[in-house]
């Protein structure tokens, strides 16, 4: 087991990395040549607990507003990595901290490749990160809804798909949503991307409705980096057409998203009725 500061990293007994950190939870294997490698699998735990240590440090300034952010000398590469990813969208209210899951994931899933492994798939809290050898596969589930403890779909990951990040967002998750997807899964080359995707559609899926409940941001969480921003605390029952509505605005943030190439595709549910923009398509996810 290794310690850094308010964190650990440690092996389960079925060789699984897993690395604590406050709210962070992450999950890792990897495989050399479908072999395991323990040793190398702790030291990319011990890289995990650096990287968290450098975005904490620099939590105060990933907070902001990207429009605020002018320089990035003094960040850390995986703090800089963040505000390069909430570049990517403009013309939202956005900071860097809504890639800060995938950042982490994709950070030791890079690790984990360049210590020689040809199969990794890192979980951080969902926001998955994934390196497949050539010809291989991957079994990836989507939530219904998020909190859900198995997942009601499957998509089979192929390596020639150019899948490098899945990330779920939507109510129920680790962060506020200003939406009200029960889940937005998205599929993107690279998981930092797929996870502010992810968010800035789920918050897309909306609708006006008496049934929702909002509050600020700032009076749930104290330092929140939404502020005032009103986020969405409890939906209760909904008309066939206000889920409708919900959806397609949610949709039509995803194929934009899609058009720009940005993501490969999302899969958006609202109780029990779903919208697939771009990948994987209906044919190719499992339970529908």
């Amino acid at each position: 087991m290794s310690a850094w500061r308010d964190g650990e990293a440690f092996l389960t007994e079925d060789g699984t990395l897993r690395v604590e950190w406050g709210p962070v939870s992450l999950m890792a294997v990897a495989e050399w040549d479908k072999k395991r490698a323990p040793e190398k699998l702790k030291k990319a735990g011990d890289y995990c607990l650096g990287v968290l240590a450098e975005v904490a440090r620099d939590a105060a300034i990933l907070k902001q507003d990207i429009k605020r952010i002018k320089i990035i000398g003094g960040l850390s590469p995986h703090s800089a990595r963040m505000v390069e990813v909430a570049k990517l969208f403009p013309g939202r209210f956005i900071t860097p901290m809504i890639s800060v899951a995938g950042t982490v994931a994709e950070a030791v899933a890079r690790k984990l490749f360049a210590l020689g492994a040809d199969r990794v798939l890192v979980s951080n809290g969902g926001d998955v990160a994934l390196v497949l050898p050539s010809g291989g596969e991957a079994k990836v589930g989507l939530v219904a809804r998020l909190g859900d403890s198995e997942p009601s779909f499957v998509v089979n990951v192929r390596e020639s798909d150019h899948v490098g990040g899945v990330a779920t967002s939507g109510m129920g998750g680790r962060s506020f949503t200003l939406g009200i997807a029960d889940a937005v899964t998205v599929f993107s080359g690279r998981a930092p991307v797929a996870d502010a995707a992810a968010t800035l559609i789920a918050n897309e899926v909306n609708v006006k409705s008496e049934a929702i409940l909002r509050a600020p941001a700032s009076s749930i969480e104290a330092g929140s980096d939404l502020g005032e921003m009103m986020v969405t605390q409890r939906v209760g029952e909904l008309t066939h057409l206000e889920v409708s509505e919900a959806l397609e605005r949610g949709a039509a943030c995803a194929r934009e998203l899609l058009d720009s190439g940005l993501i490969l595709g999302a899969f958006l549910t609202l109780r029990g009725e779903r919208r697939i923009v771009g990948y994987p398509g209906p044919n190719r996810v499992e339970g529908l």
